[in-house]
């Protein structure tokens, strides 16, 4: 077995800059450098870090195409960012700009209170919290 040092979530999208924009602008996440290039961009928050890498460039790193469009992406990555009240959260979203596909809701079964966003690439974002109890 190996010993992992880190770990972080690396989506891939075809515009690093505009998907960046989105996690900044609305949840508050820090570019660590300046990637004028817009291949890759790493951003952080609180112990949180999530890469944005150029699909493209992924793809032909690994010898498979990348003619397909990302949007909507297929529904296997969710973004889930945990905020201290989802509904404030929706609000705030909301006076943003950003508007929810699935608004606030109780997930007894998941013990959370959430709500869903897409991001520019077409990704699934969760806000969410814990439900008391």
């Amino acid at each position: 077995m190996i010993k992992l040092k880190s770990m972080h979530t690396r989506l891939l999208v075809d515009d690093v800059e505009l998907v960046a924009d989105f996690y900044h602008s609305h949840f508050g996440l820090v570019p660590r450098f300046d990637d004028a290039g817009g291949v890759y961009q790493e951003l952080e928050g609180d112990g949180m870090l999530l890469a944005l890498f150029r699909r493209d460039m992924m793809c032909a790193a690994v010898g498979i195409t990348a003619d397909e469009p990302l949007t909507p992406a297929p529904e296997k990555v969710v973004i889930c960012l945990e905020v201290a009240d989802v509904d404030a959260a929706v609000e705030n979203l909301s006076k943003a700009g950003l508007h929810p596909i699935s608004g606030a809701a109780d997930q007894p079964e998941w013990r959370v209170r959430v709500a869903h966003y897409r991001d520019p690439a077409g990704n699934i974002v969760e806000i969410n919290n814990a439900l008391p109890g």
